[in-house]
């Protein structure tokens, strides 16, 4: 599925761009670039996203000329050595990734009965991931048999459960002599305070 998204995206973005540059003249190099981009779909999302919403926008510079968006592209897809050619996949990014591909399973996932997973929670978990500071310890991902998303840390003397419910987190939190349980509120956007001081790393 998620290759499909990538080529979907990468035929669209070719399709703007083509239709940009009908009538400007197309250097060889600027082809050449958008086709290597074209092979790599998966590292390619984040340029290819960034280039068709820049056309996308009413107001955006390239409307005065087709070269422009040539010249654009050109700049940002030029040379083996940019950063969008060979970038490693994230820690982080490999989370998000485990969290949605939970999406793809069907209820009994587990043989057991467990319930189909919950989107919602998923997406709030995956906004949560995102929250997190660059000094904050990756937890593993989860999903319950009752369908909801979950964050577990066990490691650097922390040991955290999270689970995300309809506008709130339940947890339990132990590192060092402290231990916390409950639910806190959360609306997708920002961080509760109570979570940054604990799993830092």
């Amino acid at each position: 599925m998620q290759r499909t998204q990538n080529y979907g995206t990468a035929t669209v973005a070719k399709t703007i761009v083509c239709a940009a540059l009908a009538s400007a003249p197309v250097h060889a190099s600027t082809v050449n670039a958008f086709e290597k981009l074209l092979a790599k779909p998966s590292a390619s999302r984040g340029v290819l996203g960034a280039t068709t919403d820049q056309l996308a926008r009413d107001n955006g510079p390239w409307q005065d000329s087709a070269t422009t968006i040539a010249v654009a592209i050109t700049d940002q897809l030029a040379g083996d050595e940019a950063p969008w050619v060979d970038r490693a996949t994230t820690p982080r990014e490999e989370l998000i990734g485990e969290l949605r591909s939970m999406r793809l399973l069907k209820a009994d996932w587990d043989g057991e009965g467990a319930v189909r997973p919950d989107i919602q929670s998923i997406d709030a978990a995956v906004n949560f991931v995102r929250l997190l500071s660059e000094s904050s310890l990756l937890p593993e991902s989860m999903i319950h048999a009752s369908g909801r998303a979950g964050l577990l840390w066990r490691d650097e003397g922390v040991y955290a459960d999270l689970e995300f419910y309809p506008g709130k987190i339940v947890f339990y939190l132990e590192r060092g002599a402290t231990k916390l349980k409950g639910a806190i509120e959360f609306d997708n956007k920002s961080m509760p305070d109570l979570f940054p001081r604990l799993l830092h790393a």
